[in-house]
């Protein structure tokens, strides 16, 4: 399983990656981002795809709905997770 997961915060970024090293014993490849437009470009490019992307929504530029969006464009079956503190967003997640 390929898991892309983006977020402008380094911080959060490295926290994910913590959680996800003690998660060693599953057949998993991690793909980190910092920007929703490197994922993008990266990822139309990649022969292999990845199965499921872990975003935030709040990001500078391009949120992770938009980002989502995208990716549904050409890839209808990739599995989708958001992160947020804003609860203001949850209902928009279930439109993409």
């Amino acid at each position: 399983m390929r898991v892309a997961i983006c977020d402008d915060n380094q911080q959060d970024i490295e926290r994910i990656r913590r959680y996800t090293l003690r998660m060693i014993d599953y057949a998993v490849e991690y793909v980190f981002y910092t920007r929703p437009e490197e994922l993008l470009r990266e990822c139309a490019d990649a022969e292999q795809k990845p199965d499921m992307y872990i975003l935030d929504i709040e990001m500078p530029g391009m949120d992770g709905l938009a980002v989502a969006k995208q990716i549904r464009e050409t890839d209808s079956k990739a599995l989708l997770v958001f992160l947020t503190s804003y609860t203001k967003y949850m209902p928009s997640v279930f439109e993409v």
